[in-house]
């Protein structure tokens, strides 16, 4: 199961990047660099809160 969370990491790594080549050409760099750092945070929240309901979850499933 730890794979999948690796490649769930590489992916957003790789979104990440994408965002920062395409998505904020013309922008003054700290903004940029505060915007990426926003989109992460947000992802890695989302996947902890994910994995701990689904954790929570099934350690009750019968």
């Amino acid at each position: 199961m730890w794979w999948l969370y690796a490649f769930l990491l590489a992916g957003f790594a790789a979104l990440t990047a994408l965002l920062a080549k395409v998505g904020v050409r013309g922008v003054d760099s700290h903004v940029a660099t505060a915007v990426r750092t926003t989109v992460v945070l947000v992802h890695a929240r989302t996947s902890l809160g994910v994995l701990v309901f689904f954790s929570t979850a099934l350690a009750v499933w019968p």
